[in-house]
């Protein structure tokens, strides 16, 4: 398999050039300067960092795939200032920065793509990058994180989790970008909604909540120009980054789905800094 490593945008290059994949870019710069950001400051970078992401991604010639690279991580003076973990260190506690890296890699294996790379040490969200402890001769993973009763345990489950749902769900590979459309966004709520195409009459519904905010009971329009709206039978939720064996509160879940079909409106609860994925029986 041969991977495109490009910066400088030239189209087509996974297609024309014959290259099988091409590195997203893009979304790797987009998704970090966004979880660096602070809550308050999100609205204002929305559309730059989460709307022009999908967008690019779906009106892009070339196959993309999701990936933190090790240029990202390191900046040559071997300190820990990049590493994925202290991307959201602008947290005001450990529960909700662990809480936003969850979000983070529940964003970068479900947005439109055909896959994704985790970056060696961000499973575990390690405080020091693998080539920094190599550096230092130490083992390049501090496989003592792992350990089932530490946030960085539970978050290495989560990303466990996700990639079982990930293999399970044809819809989120099957046909990479194409089977991307979004259902709803609103910057100011930090809330964006979209499915992730069809298979075998499921469809997959993918809801990010990149804010602090928690929601009872959050609506969201269903667009009415979608024709597979009117064939939903069935929701239900098969995936919640906020459970406790992750990390999470354990709250907000979504054990009943309503659909208003008068008014076209998805009703679900919402945890902070969460994503949750639905499972939509067809008829």
């Amino acid at each position: 398999m041969c991977i495109a490593e490009d910066s400088e945008g030239y189209p087509n290059i996974s297609r024309a050039m014959n290259f099988n994949l091409k590195w997203n870019f893009g979304w790797s710069n987009n998704a970090r300067n966004f979880l660096r950001t602070p809550y308050a400051e999100r609205p204002a970078h929305w559309k730059e960092n989460i709307l022009d992401t999908l967008n690019y991604a779906r009106g892009s010639e070339d196959k993309m795939i999701c990936t933190v690279s090790h240029d990202d991580t390191e900046t040559g003076l071997l300190i820990s200032r990049n590493v994925l973990l202290n991307c959201a260190s602008h947290a005001p506690n450990e529960m909700d920065k662990f809480a936003d890296l969850r979000n983070f890699f529940a964003w970068q294996i479900c947005s439109p793509s055909r896959g994704y790379l985790i970056h060696m040490g961000d499973e575990i969200v390690q405080p020091m990058s693998w080539f920094q402890r190599c550096f230092r001769d130490k083992s390049s993973m501090d496989w003592s994180l792992s350990n089932s009763s530490t946030l960085h345990g539970q978050i290495q489950k989560c990303i466990r989790d996700l990639n079982h749902l990930y293999i399970h769900y044809p819809q989120f590979w099957e046909y990479g970008e194409e089977g991307y459309s979004l259902i709803y966004e609103y910057a100011q709520n930090l809330i964006i909604a979209y499915h992730r195409g069809i298979s075998n009459n499921y469809q997959t519904v993918i809801i990010h909540n990149f804010s602090n905010h928690a929601y009872t009971s959050y609506d969201i329009p269903l667009p009415k120009s979608d024709p597979n709206i009117e064939r939903i039978q069935n929701v239900k939720e098969i995936f919640n980054t906020n459970q406790l064996k992750y990390g999470g509160s354990g709250t907000f879940h979504n054990e009943q789905i309503e659909i208003n079909r008068n008014n076209m409106i998805l009703t679900v609860a919402l945890p902070p800094l969460s994503t949750i994925i639905l499972d939509e029986t067809l008829i």
